[in-house]
């Protein structure tokens, strides 16, 4: 079981879409906005997610990159109208 971010749905998207290009439909039973607690549900046989790559991750948790099709994140920051130096 899958487990996505809890504070908006482009991680879902991307685990929607990756999950429909291998012939499933991942069954989403929890939303979580702690990757540590994403870890420790992870380390206590409970699901997989997706993670950041880099993070340090708690011992028991391996991430692996995700390499057909490669998955690419963009991030972009967003600001106030005139404060965006």
């Amino acid at each position: 079981m899958p487990f996505v971010n809890s504070r908006h749905t482009a991680d879902e998207e991307v685990l929607r879409t990756l999950a429909s290009m291998a012939g499933f439909t991942p069954r989403v039973v929890r939303r979580v906005d702690s990757l540590e607690l994403v870890d420790a549900l992870i380390v206590a046989g409970h699901g997989i997610a997706l993670l950041p790559r880099g993070r340090a991750s708690r011992r028991g948790v391996t991430v692996r990159p995700l390499t057909d099709p490669p998955v690419r994140l963009r991030g972009h920051a967003v600001t106030r109208r005139g404060r965006n130096q």
